[in-house]
């Protein structure tokens, strides 16, 4: 009788190497979705900073043609400024957001709108506007109330000569929530700034707070004092002397845009980046943590005569929580790969059944702001797009721009907490509001989109009241008194657009329209007024 070969040497060793192929393929997938999760949190990075940017140009842009329509009525109805038109400067100023406007005549005599005077022929906006250009100041002490403010100026032409200047100014706690009031709930740290690195203002985040607490309890104080110092800066600080420590503490990196490849950066190279008004995106790693450092000019840096040509917007937000989203997955990594550990009959079965769950975690957490169970913002923008370019595309599609009012103060006078419940109730009304075939995003931290497809005007504005209604009927049982409201910007396509960016900037013009109007209300782009 012939001896039955023994197979189990073989089959070890079979499996052996198909566990070492199985493990070593597992581990160069996760490095590979590490790698896609690290470059999606730096392209979310980017993307906060390009729509901060936005948000921040369209803020001026509106101011400065508000101040230069006013200008050129007051230069058309008199040749000489003087302290007569006060009253009508009063006026104005209550029906806008700037906290002082100022009428300065030729000498560069100032009459302010809350009846204060004073002299600013030496003030080098005044000089400039007096020069015939716009101009806008780094941040100066106010003669007339001893605050630290930022003045945009314009002149006032009488046919072909300046006669005077016309101011209006925030000061640094306005500018700062105006310009920031978006980003509420977010985790990362704005900062607004000269090229030559003065600081105008700053947005504390949580993450600054945090950093403030471990220090004054005294953990790890000296790691808790470079961490704290990136979030400490006031308006006139130089970013430059507190950074350029920072970023030789240890290591220092950059996306090269061309290549796609990170190169070391070094201190002198990102100052020089900066002073040129090249946008950029540097990772910087302190004793303990690892932060993105996103700048992005404002205006057009060739272009001396852009108003802000001469400021840069950075955002601040460490790794941890630029990958934050990612949590979980993550989190299932580790369990797989103690699954691994227990048995290769497991282990056989686990990747089967991993590989399926992971697919679908994938699918889930590219497309769903896991909060509110809606569409996130990028999958949002992309079936907008795909849609926009469907032959099945046709007739009118509207798309609404929701902004929650004060959010920011929700946040801080209840926690996080109760914001997040506000903002999972909110997401569950819109679908509930809309059609299944609509698109629902959510944008931001408390801003949310939503396309509809092949619907009127009419019906966009009622669904908009329809919004407004269900927010205002949320309700948070720990704390009754607290009433959310709501701003709408609407716009449609192709009466105002011809594309979704153009699209969404209208939207984004009316809603900070309804925001300037008093809040909690919805307002149609028209293009006769709006533009």
């Amino acid at each position: 009788m012939k001896k039955t070969k023994n197979l189990t040497p073989f089959y070890a060793v079979v499996f052996s190497i198909f566990i070492v192929f199985a493990i070593a393929s597992i581990m160069v997938f996760f490095h590979y979705n590490r790698k896609e999760i690290e470059n999606n949190a730096q392209q979310v990075a980017k993307d906060d900073v390009e729509s901060a940017a936005f948000h921040t140009n369209s803020i001026f842009e509106l101011q400065y043609d508000f101040l230069q329509g006013v200008a050129d009525c007051l230069g058309d109805s008199t040749d000489t400024i003087t302290a007569d038109l006060l009253p009508l400067i009063e006026n104005i100023s209550n029906s806008n957001s700037l906290n002082l406007i100022a009428l300065i005549d030729a000498d560069g005599n100032a009459y302010y709108s809350d009846g204060s005077t004073g002299n600013v022929g030496d003030r080098e906006y005044f000089q400039a506007s007096l020069a015939g250009e716009y101009a806008l100041s780094t941040p100066i002490v106010s003669r007339a109330s001893g605050k630290t403010r930022i003045i945009l100026s314009v002149p006032i032409w009488h046919e072909d000569t300046v006669i005077g200047v016309l101011g209006g100014s925030y000061d640094i706690d306005s500018l700062a929530e105006l310009l920031f009031d978006f980003s509420s709930g977010e985790t990362g740290h704005y900062i607004l700034s000269t090229r030559d690195g003065t600081v105008i203002c700053t947005v504390p985040s949580s993450s600054s707070d945090e950093a403030e607490e471990e220090s004054e309890v005294g953990t790890d104080s000296a790691d808790s004092s470079e961490q704290s110092a990136i979030f400490t800066l006031s308006a006139n600080d130089s970013l430059f002397d507190i950074y350029n420590h920072l970023v030789t503490v240890r290591s220092t990196t950059y996306i090269d845009e061309e290549t796609g490849k990170k190169t070391s950066f070094s201190a002198t190279a990102w100052k020089d980046d900066y002073e040129n008004g090249r946008s950029n995106l540097v990772t910087f790693n302190l004793t303990t943590e690892s932060y993105y450092f996103c700048y992005k000019v404002l205006g057009d840096a060739e272009d001396a005569s852009s108003v802000l040509s001469n400021w840069m917007l950075c955002y601040i937000v460490s790794v941890d929580d630029a990958h934050r989203d990612y949590s979980t997955f993550t989190a299932y990594q580790t369990r797989l790969f103690q699954v691994l550990a227990a048995g290769l009959l497991v282990m056989l079965l686990v990747i089967l059944i991993a590989t399926f769950r992971k697919q679908k975690s994938l699918v889930h957490f590219a497309e769903t702001d896991l909060l509110t169970g809606i569409n996130n913002k990028k999958t949002t923008e992309e079936y907008i797009k795909l849609w926009l370019a469907d032959e099945a595309c046709f007739g009118t599609q509207a798309f609404l721009m929701v902004d929650i009012d004060h959010f920011k103060g929700v946040n801080d006078a209840y926690g996080h907490a109760v914001g997040d419940i506000v903002l999972s109730k909110i997401g569950q009304g819109l679908k509930n509001i809309f059609r299944e075939s609509d698109i629902i995003g959510r944008l931001g931290g408390d801003e949310f989109g939503i396309f509809m497809k092949n619907a009127s005007p009419e019906i966009a504005v009622e669904k908009a009241e329809q919004i407004s209604q269900m927010v205002r009927s949320i309700r948070v049982d720990a704390h009754p008194e607290l009433l959310p409201t709501v701003s709408i910007g609407v716009s449609l396509f192709p009466q105002h657009a011809k594309n979704f960016m153009d699209l969404y900037k209208k939207a984004d013009s009316a809603l900070y329209i309804a925001k300037n109007n008093g809040r909690d209300q919805y307002v149609l782009y028209d293009i006769r007024t709006m533009e």
